[in-house]
């Protein structure tokens, strides 16, 4: 190995040797470059005071605290329907007294308010973190998937699927 590069010996075809030497080149780069991009991510995630995590699971814990305050009022719902079932000359002010309602309407408005503020938060990581990942696509991909070619040719598309 020389400056820290493996060296390829012992081949008899010296430009196979050179263009072997180029690719780990280039790969030895990609990885400092993806190094860089993983560092990145993580010091936004540092910044919002969150463990890094995957986007399935950002959209997931934003999906879920949304939720909260529609599972709430749903609660609600069912409350107010069973009471009218229970007492059906029941009136508005006399619902609107019964301290379980009082609670959940509380209990709702509160999960608005924080599960707005939180969605907001959550939000505001993803679209940072959306250009660090949009950005370095192909090397991630050349990265993730060494020996898949990026074929773009449209005629080679369909001649590989149609074999």
């Amino acid at each position: 190995m020389t400056d820290g590069l493996p060296q390829i010996t012992h081949f008899h075809d010296e430009s196979l040797v050179e263009t072997l030497q180029m690719e780990i080149a280039v790969i030895r780069n990609n990885m400092g470059v993806l190094q860089g991009i993983v560092d990145d991510i993580e010091a936004i995630f540092g910044s919002f005071a969150l463990e890094s995590c995957s986007m399935e699971l950002l959209e997931a814990r934003i999906d879920a605290v949304q939720a909260v305050p529609e599972t709430i009022a749903r609660r609600i719902n069912r409350l107010v329907i069973s009471l009218i079932q229970k007492n059906p000359g029941m009136t508005l002010p006399m619902l609107f007294a019964n301290e379980e309602l009082l609670v959940l309407e509380t209990q709702r408005g509160a999960a608005v308010t924080e599960g707005l503020q939180e969605a907001q938060k959550l939000i505001k990581l993803k679209d940072e973190l959306l250009p660090l990942c949009r950005d370095d696509s192909e090397i991630a991909e050349g990265v993730f998937h060494p020996l898949r070619s990026q074929v773009k040719d449209p005629a080679k598309i369909s001649e590989m699927l149609a074999a």
